[in-house]
């Protein structure tokens, strides 16, 4: 259907593809994070993405969505010259530093080719957030109370990922692939401890909770703020096997929003934590692109 819908706004007509989709998919995901309910309001917008976005070439289009023009290259200049402007950066020394249990902060002096700026810094662990889906339904654990703005918040699981080890005598491939297993290892025992999972029918393995886990961005995570700090946001999704005992004492707006596009939608609506929203926003993204790649086949 969402396919049908967007090839009737595509100047291609009845020539578009399901690939051809793809390219506007953010769009959807754009009138979801804004809240946008007036779908005829949104089509003239949605007609002219088409034409800037979708290649005018209804008779030698390439086949595959990867071999379409991009701004590859583009990007590809800006990275190279934003390295290079780094490395004009020089750090001249360390005026303070003050260190914590939740934190380090530095005050540094650094030279910017013949300008010298003083920069404070923070250094956190990472951190991570759990999209958890249980019958059918995202999960929340209980409101908890946030002294940077004064008040309770609604978030899905989440915590801190220490820094893991490095293996001796192991390759940076090998050190990086034991990462990602320690921090979905660390996601996974923060989203039990924050949802109160009781039981299972199969409790012999700790898998035996989950019919699914993944994780969004599981390579680099996301920068939080790169200006002012190191701390980056590993996103991962749960989907709890039907059978799982939650404490319901624990959670907040049990079964209140259905895991569907339109569900996540309306949970927008009420969700402040920014680094929740762009992963749901993630997890939207990606029910989508299913909805294209079915089309596809």
């Amino acid at each position: 259907r969402l396919f049908t819908t967007m090839k009737a706004l595509s100047p291609l007509g009845n020539s578009a593809r399901p690939h051809h989709l793809k390219q506007i998919l953010c769009l959807a995901i754009a009138i979801i994070a804004i809240g946008q309910t007036n779908g005829f309001a949104v089509l003239p917008y949605l007609r002219a993405s088409c034409q800037n976005s979708v290649p005018s070439c209804p008779n030698d289009c390439p086949s595959h969505p990867n071999d379409w023009p991009s701004h590859s290259l583009s990007l590809q200049s800006s990275h190279s010259q934003s390295d290079n402007e780094a490395s004009t950066w020089e750090l001249q020394s360390t005026l303070t530093t003050i260190t914590s249990p939740w934190l380090t902060i530095h005050n540094e002096r650094l030279k910017d080719g013949g300008t010298l700026l003083d920069y404070w810094r923070v250094e956190k662990d990472d951190s991570a957030v759990i999209v958890t889906i249980h019958q059918g339904y995202f999960c929340f654990p209980r409101q908890s109370y946030r002294p940077g703005v004064g008040r309770a918040t609604l978030d899905f699981p989440g915590g801190k990922i220490p820094p893991s080890s490095p293996l001796d005598g192991s390759s940076d491939d090998d050190d990086e692939n034991v990462e990602m297993v320690q921090r979905q290892e660390v996601a996974s025992n923060i989203l039990k401890s924050e949802l109160g999972i009781l039981d299972t029918s199969r409790p012999s393995s700790k898998d035996d909770i989950y019919a699914d886990f993944y994780a969004i961005n599981a390579q680099e995570g996301y920068a939080i703020n790169s200006s002012f700090s190191n701390q980056r946001l590993y996103g991962f999704v749960a989907i709890l096997r039907d059978e799982v005992v939650l404490d319901t004492s624990r959670l907040s707006y049990y079964k209140e929003f259905p895991a569907t596009v339109r569900g996540a939608r309306e949970l927008l609506v009420i969700l402040p934590c920014l680094q929740c929203r762009i992963l749901l926003l993630e997890w939207v993204q990606g029910q989508l692109l299913l909805l294209v790649d079915n089309d596809d086949s």
